[in-house]
C-alpha cells in the first residue's frame, strides 16, 4: 500500500479503493435513513396537529356503513344501554350516572363537527325523549333539550316575557322551516322536564316551586297565542293544552285551584277557536278542559260560576253538533259517542250544584221533618224522592245516574278522615237521597229500570262489574256499575258517616269482589278499605263511650281508655300492616295514611306528656332539695 503527500505536508497513507467504496455506501445509506426517519416523524405529526377527524361526508352516503354514522350509533347505543339499567337499580347510582352523563357530553362534542346537523340535532332530540321515558328529567333537559335550544339564545323558557320574545329568540326564521319543528319539540320537553322536577322534589310545592310552575304554564301560554293564527299547527296548541291540564291537575290536587283556573280557560278558549281542533275528534278532549275548569271554580267555592260554565260548555256542543248536521257529514258510531260523553260530563257539573241548589230554603221558614237515615227511605218504591226524579230525567241508564250521584257528594276540600253530614237540614236530606239512589242502583233494583238479579254477585252489588269503566257504561246507556266507582262511592259512606251500610259493603267488597281482580288498584282499593274498616270500629266505639260518658272519668283518663281499646291496637296494627307490609307500587292514599297518623298521634299525645309530667314532677325534686343538706 502506498504513501502519499498531504497539503499540509504531512505523509498519509494512499487510499484502498475498495474500503473507499464500502465508506460511500455506509454514509449514503446513514444519510437515506436518517431522512426517511426525519420525514416520517414530521407527516406523523402534521397529520397529528394538523388534520381534523374526517366527517361523515367524506366516506359517502349517509349509510349505517359509514363509518362515522357506525361509530356514532354505537356509542349512542351503549349510553342508552348504562342509563336504561341506572333507571331500573333499586338504589340511585351517582357514580354510574355521573361516568354516563359524561360519556354523552363527550359524544356530542366529539360528533358535532363530523356530522351533518340535521341529523346530530334528530338524535340529539331522539336521546332527549329516551332520559325523559326513562324518568332521567335533568340528564335529559341539559345534555337534550336545553343543549339544543343554546344555538338560538341563552334564555330559558322562564324568562320568555311575551309573543315577540318568543318568536326573536327561537324562531329568527319564523315558523315554518324545517328545523322549526325540531324547535317546537324541544321546547315542549324543556316544558315536561321541568314539570317532573318540580314534582319530584316533594309532594307539597313550596311557594317558589307553585310559581316555577306558573312560570312553565304561562310560557306554554305564549308559544299557544304564537301559533294560533297558523292553522297547519294546530297540533301544538292541542299538545299545549294536554301539558296545561296536566300541570293545572297537579297544582289543583295541591289545593291550587284558583291559580290552575285562568290557564285552564285558556286551554278552553284555544280549542274552541282553532277550526282544525273544533271536529268530533276532539269533542271528549274538550269536554275534560271544560269540567276541570268547573272543578276549579267548584274548588274555589265558587258554586254559581261552576254551574254557569258548565251550561255554556253544553251549548258549545250543541253549536258544533248542529254546526255538523249543516256539513251533511254521516253520524259515526265515534262520533255519536263523544257527543254523548261530553254530554254526560258536562250534565254532571251542572247536577252537582242543581240538585242542591232548589232545596234550600231561606232561614226562618217553617221546615218539614227531615228524613234522618237510609232505611226511611229504602223502603219506599223508585223513583223515591225528588233528587231520584231528577237523575230519571237528566241521564240516561244507571251508569250516568251512579256517576252524577258520585259527583254531587265529592268535595275535594274535605280530608279522608274530615267525616261528617252538612249542617244545612236541606242538604242534608238531599245528601241521603243521593246515597239511597247509589245504593240502590249498586243492588240492581233501582235506576233506570227493574232489571233481574245476577246470582253470581252479592245482593247489595248485584249490578258491579269490572268489564268496563263507569264513563264507557254511561256513553252506552248501561245499568251496570264499575267496580272502582263502587270502591269511591263506598268511601262517601264512611266520610257521610253512614255506618250501617259501610259495613256491609266494604266488607263485601274486601271478601267477595276486590280478591278475584288482578291488578295493583284492586290492592290498593283494599288497603284503604281495611284501613277505613278499623277506623270505623274505633270511632264508632269511641262516640258510644261519648255519649254515655262518667262525669267522674277525668278527660285524660278517657283518652286513655281510648289508646287502651282493643279498636286503637287494632286500627295501628292494621296501619302497620297496610303501609309496612305492602310492596312499594301498591302503598294506601297518602292523605289517608297521613290522617290516620295524626288522629292516632292526638290520641297518644296527651298520655305523652302525661308520663312525661310525672317523670319530670317538680315535687319529686324539691323534695330533694330540701334534704339536701343531709346528703351533704
Amino acid at each position: 500500500m502506498g504513501m502519499g503527500w498531504s497539503v499540509f505536508g504531512v505523509q498519509q497513507m494512499a487510499p484502498n479503493p475498495q474500503k473507499m467504496r464500502v465508506a460511500t455506501m455506509t454514509t449514503t445509506l446513514a444519510y437515506k435513513t436518517g431522512l426517511f426517519v426525519f420525514g416520517f416523524e414530521s407527516v406523523k405529526q402534521f397529520w397529528s396537529t394538523k388534520m381534523e377527524p374526517l366527517p361523515a361526508s367524506f366516506y359517502g352516503n349517509m349509510y349505517k356503513r359509514n363509518p362515522v354514522i357506525s361509530a356514532f350509533d354505537g356509542d349512542i347505543k351503549n349510553v342508552m344501554s348504562l342509563m336504561k339499567r341506572i333507571s331500573t337499580l333499586p338504589t340511585y347510582d351517582h357514580n354510574s350516572y355521573a361516568r354516563g352523563a359524561k360519556t354523552l357530553f363527550e359524544i356530542w362534542n366529539k360528533y358535532k363537527p363530523r356530522l351533518p346537523t340535521n341529523y346530530y340535532e334528530e338524535h340529539m332530540l331522539q336521546m332527549a325523549d329516551f332520559l325523559f321515558g326513562i324518568k332521567l328529567y335533568r340528564l335529559g333537559l341539559w345534555q337534550g333539550y336545553c343543549r339544543y335550544l343554546q344555538q338560538f339564545s341563552t334564555v330559558t323558557i322562564e324568562d320568555i316575557r311575551d309573543v315577540d320574545h318568543f318568536r326573536t329568540s327561537f324562531f329568527p326564521k319564523g315558523f315554518d322551516t324545517d328545523q322549526a319543528k325540531l324547535t317546537f319539540r324541544a321546547l315542549q320537553g324543556c316544558c315536561l322536564c321541568a314539570f317532573q322536577l318540580e314534582r319530584e322534589r316533594g309532594s307539597q310545592p313550596t311557594q317558589k316551586g307553585v310559581q316555577r310552575l306558573l312560570s312553565i304554564l304561562g310560557f306554554v301560554r305564549i308559544m299557544m297565542q304564537a301559533v294560533l293564527p297558523h292553522e297547519h299547527l294546530c297540533w301544538l296548541l292541542y299538545n299545549g293544552s294536554l301539558y296545561i291540564y296536566n300541570i293545572c291537575r297537579y297544582l289543583m290536587s295541591m289545593s291550587r285551584a284558583a291559580q290552575a283556573e285562568e290557564f285552564l280557560l285558556w286551554a278552553c278558549i284555544c280549542l274552541e277557536t282553532s277550526i282544525p281542533l273544533m271536529t268530533a275528534r276532539f269533542l271528549e278532549w274538550r269536554a275534560t278542559l271544560y269540567c276541570a275548569v268547573c272543578q276549579c271554580y267548584y274548588d274555589s267555592q265558587a258554586n254559581v260560576q261552576a254551574e254557569v260554565f258548565a251550561r255554556r260548555a253544553l251549548g258549545k256542543v250543541s253549536e258544533l253538533g248542529k254546526l255538523e248536521e249543516m256539513s251533511g257529514l254521516p253520524a259515526t258510531t265515534e262520533t255519536q259517542r263523544a257527543y254523548k260523553v261530553a254530554t254526560i260530563k258536562l250534565a254532571t257539573m251542572v247536577f252537582k250544584r242543581s240538585v242542591y241548589e232548589p232545596r234550600r230554603k231561606p232561614k226562618g221558614l217553617f221546615r218539614h221533618k227531615q228524613k234522618s237515615n237510609l232505611k226511611e227511605i229504602q223502603s219506599m218504591p223508585w223513583p223515591r224522592t225528588p233528587t231520584e226524579r231528577v237523575l230519571m230525567e237528566l241521564f240516561e241508564g244507571n251508569a250516568a245516574q251512579f256517576l252524577a250521584i258520585v259527583e254531587a257528594l265529592w268535595d275535594t276540600s274535605r280530608r279522608p278522615l274530615q267525616t261528617g253530614m252538612p249542617e244545612e237540614p236541606e242538604i242534608q236530606e238531599v245528601s241521603l237521597e243521593l246515597m239511597s239512589a247509589g245504593i240502590s242502583i249498586l243492588s240492581g233494583i233501582g235506576g233506570s229500570t227493574e232489571r233481574a238479579r245476577d246470582e253470581s254477585l252479592p245482593t247489595c252489588l248485584n249490578a258491579v262489574t269490572d268489564k268496563f269503566t263507569l264513563m264507557d257504561m254511561a256513553a252506552a246507556g248501561e245499568n251496570k256499575v264499575s267496580l272502582d266507582a263502587a270502591v269511591k262511592f263506598v268511601k262517601l259512606l264512611f266520610r257521610y258517616e253512614q255506618w250501617d251500610m259501610f259495613c256491609i259493603l266494604s266488607d263485601t267488597l274486601q271478601h267477595t269482589l276486590l280478591p278475584r281482580m288482578e291488578g295493583r288498584s284492586f290492592r290498593k282499593s283494599e288497603l284503604e278499605l281495611r284501613l277505613l274498616d278499623s277506623m270505623e270500629r274505633l270511632m264508632s266505639t269511641q262516640k258510644i263511650r261519648l255519649n254515655t260518658k262518667d262525669d267522674t272519668v277525668s278527660e285524660k283518663d278517657r283518652h286513655l281508655g281510648v289508646v287502651m281499646s282493643e279498636e286503637f291496637v287494632g286500627l295501628v296494627q292494621a296501619l302497620y300492616s297496610c303501609v309496612c307490609g305492602s310492596a312499594q307500587d301498591v302503598q294506601p292514599d297518602g292523605d289517608l295514611v297521613m290522617d290516620i297518623v295524626l288522629y292516632l298521634w292526638s290520641k297518644c299525645k296527651i298520655i305523652f306528656q302525661r308520663a312525661q309530667v310525672r317523670h319530670w314532677d317538680p315535687i319529686h325534686f324539691l323534695g330533694k332539695m330540701e334534704n339536701l343538706d343531709k346528703v351533704q
